[in-house]
Order: C-alpha cells, then sequence, then structure tokens
C-alpha cells in the first residue's frame, strides 16, 4: 500500500470517529474543520452546517440527517429489501421514510410493521400519511 492511500484511510476513519462521535454539531465542525478541510465531502459539510446553524436549546440542534428512505410505489419485499441495504449505512432505522417518485416525503412506515407485514400487504396500508 502506498504512503498517500494509507494517508488517506487514516484521515477517513479519523473523519468516521468525529461524525460519529457525541459532539454537538457546531463541534464537530470545528473538528472537522480543523484537522480534515479539504478532506470532506461538500454533502457532509453541507449537512453538518445545517444542523450546526441552530442554537444549542433549539430542537433543530437535534436533528439528524441520517435516515432510511423508500419509494411509496415499493412492494413490501422491496422495501424489506431496502431496509436490509440501508441499514448497513444508517443506524436510525426505527422509522422508514416514505417518498413519492419526485423524492417529496409522503409518509411514514414504522420498522415494526414492515418487518411484520406479510408479503401481499400494500405497503400503503402500513404507511402513515400515504
Amino acid at each position: 500500500m502506498k504512503n498517500t492511500e494509507l494517508k488517506n484511510i487514516t484521515a477517513l476513519d479519523e473523519i468516521a470517529a468525529i461524525i460519529s462521535g457525541n459532539d454537538s454539531p457546531k463541534a464537530m465542525m470545528n473538528r472537522l474543520d480543523d484537522y480534515h478541510g479539504s478532506d470532506i465531502s461538500e454533502v457532509i459539510r453541507t449537512e453538518l452546517r445545517l444542523i450546526a446553524s441552530f442554537d444549542d436549546g433549539e430542537i433543530g440542534s437535534r436533528m439528524t440527517t441520517n435516515c432510511m428512505i423508500i419509494g411509496e410505489d415499493m412492494s413490501v419485499k422491496q422495501a424489506m429489501n431496502a431496509l436490509v441495504s440501508q441499514a448497513r449505512k444508517n443506524d436510525n432505522i426505527s422509522t422508514l421514510f416514505v417518498v413519492d417518485e419526485s423524492n417529496v416525503f409522503s409518509g411514514a412506515i414504522d420498522r415494526k410493521d414492515l418487518i411484520t407485514a406479510d408479503s401481499s400487504t400494500a405497503l400503503e396500508s402500513i404507511c402513515l400519511g400515504c
């Protein structure tokens, strides 16, 4: 392994540790900027800036961009596959958010309701708001 590859892996591990820590979003942004200014994807930086824009006492400071999204046109089986696939990347899997074909929020499904649904069940019948 080349020295630059090892350096990149180390930087990514450090970035992951900062993001998955218990710091406030503002503290995370400061630590990331101090150590890894150019190593951070603009998507992550934008999401953290949004969350960090709220004062610590505001509910927005508790937000996360970590969520599971499924399409409203999916079958229960497809939604279960999406749950399994996205669970590898997300730690917030108690609720699945449902979006329409334009990626606009249309409702939510409780994880337990999806897991216990029969494969012939219409997804909209277990979706709140759909």
